[in-house]
């Protein structure tokens, strides 16, 4: 049953039979035992029980129920039967991704080559399959500096710098990485990465002389 099941949404049809009685259903009732209170008995003309929902299900809450459903008869002694069914909750592609930091910081330095590593950015989702499978990928437009920078993994989230950086035009570079989830509809979630850049000595000093005799 999909996590989007409304209330009332059917479940499975319950048919008993006892052999005592001459007329079918007439002397036996039958209850439900687990689910948590998420799935009811219904009757329909006291011959057919059927199992519905009876509140939203959340799979990321909890993604199966096992339940009974017992018949007794009203002889003496009582007898009873039972039977055991689980139900699978589908998944819903209801959470977004989700980083485990709203911002990350890291170092490098000014003279790294491309192909640097600098940081592992890394983004879950609580949804199943392809609704959970993340990518990842760098916001090339709004508030990011110098994203021609650096590149990310898709896969991984690994950062590394993609062209040589310069600290002199950009000390503290910003970029905004995206994770996105592959479910329908498709879902994401942001976080902000700032790369500090350690400086090194590359820009010469100029120096001034004047001469006391001019």
């Amino acid at each position: 049953m999909s996590e989007k099941a409304l209330q009332g949404e059917f479940v499975a049809r319950i048919s008993v039979t006892d052999p005592d009685s001459k007329q079918e259903y007439s002397n036996v009732s039958i209850t439900l035992e687990g689910g948590e209170g998420n799935f009811v008995l219904e009757t329909v003309n006291s011959a057919v029980y059927l199992v519905v929902a009876n509140r939203k299900l959340d799979r990321e809450r909890k993604p199966s129920f096992t339940m009974s459903v017992v018949a007794r008869d009203k002889g003496n002694p009582n007898l009873n039967a039972s039977t055991k069914f689980t139900l699978l909750v589908e998944d819903d592609n209801d959470s977004a991704p989700k980083f485990e930091s709203e911002e990350y910081h890291a170092s490098v330095l000014e003279i790294a080559e491309p192909g640097t590593f600098i940081i592992q950015v890394k983004a879950r989702d609580d949804d199943y399959g392809d609704n959970a499978r993340v990518t990842y990928q760098l916001l090339q437009q709004g508030n990011p500096s110098h994203p021609e920078w650096f590149e990310i993994n898709e896969d991984t989230g690994i950062i590394t710098t993609l062209a040589h950086i310069d600290c002199e035009i950009d000390p503290t570079p910003k970029l905004t990485v995206i994770a996105k989830d592959h479910g329908k509809p498709q879902l994401s979630g942001t976080t902000t990465v700032f790369i500090h850049l350690i400086d090194t000595n590359d820009t010469p000093s100029k120096n001034s002389f004047n001469s006391p005799f001019t």
